[in-house]
């Protein structure tokens, strides 16, 4: 009987079980107008102040702290429960802030290409490169977002370059955001027979002191070993003073005025 009443009671509803309750998904067109809804802010520090994302916040919470800026050339959402918790944590009242539901953090930020930062590299590298050595191939495999103001880049893991292929780490640093370090692969050339020392510690050789046209020759005794073009240190025969000249060959010494 039971069973019959159950095929029954099925029929009555054209054989399809009652639709559940369930909550209304948010079509495509209502999630973008949603995102578009959300207020959008461009700050240039590390740091989210109140200040930056409610207009009408007093001088004394304006510094307030809601939180951390995105990378530069990217952009966060903070919402208004999250400024709500930084102004509870900074025992500040939130009465008559009009504080937006959602709020869009975008840091400034510049863009550099490969291309440029394989120019960086190459003036950096420069000054390491001895006599009779350059670079034959440089590479840099991708570009970086800094924050705006100058760069200023360095080689933080080399401080001589040797013939062959090698790779070094090369810093970036603009603003006040982190730096970013960008690997570079080069192939340094150079022909051997110029790079071996032709000055040993202990050698004497001749110093030459040239100003203007006048040269003024000495003796002096090497203090570390040296190839044609670097600088290495010198103590004159009949000093104790320390300076320093650019071997020319395996005799002679350039003093660096």
């Amino acid at each position: 009987m039971k069973a019959i009443l159950v095929a029954l009671l099925a029929a009555v509803a054209g054989g399809r079980p009652a639709p559940r309750q369930t909550r209304p998904v948010p079509s495509e067109v209502e999630k973008m107008a949603a995102v578009a809804s959300a207020q959008l802010v461009v700050v240039d520090n590390e740091r989210v102040h109140l200040r930056d994302v409610v207009p009408n916040a007093p001088l004394a919470l304006a510094e307030v702290d809601v939180g951390a800026a995105p990378p530069p050339g990217e952009r966060r959402s903070i919402s208004e429960a999250a400024i709500r918790a930084s102004l509870k944590r900074a025992s500040a009242s939130a009465d008559g802030l009009r504080i937006p539901k959602t709020i869009k953090v975008a840091r400034r930020g510049q863009q550099l290409d490969v291309a440029t930062i394989e120019a960086l590299a190459r003036r950096e590298l420069a000054p390491l490169l001895g006599y009779g050595m350059s670079i034959d191939r440089l590479d840099v495999h991708r570009g970086v977002t800094l924050a705006e103001g100058d760069v200023v880049a360095r080689i933080t893991n080399r401080t001589t370059l040797r013939p062959g292929y090698q790779s070094v780490m090369l810093e970036l640093r603009a603003g006040t955001s982190p730096p970013r370090s960008v690997t570079v692969s080069l192939n340094v050339a150079g022909d051997a027979s110029v790079l071996m020392p032709v000055v040993k510690r202990g050698d004497r050789v001749i110093v030459l002191a040239v100003k203007g046209g006048l040269v003024v020759q000495m003796y002096a005794v090497a203090q570390q070993d040296g190839r044609i073009g670097e600088s290495i240190p010198v103590i004159p025969m009949d000093g104790t003073k320390v300076v320093r000249a650019k071997v020319r060959d395996a005799s002679t010494v350039e003093v660096l005025l």
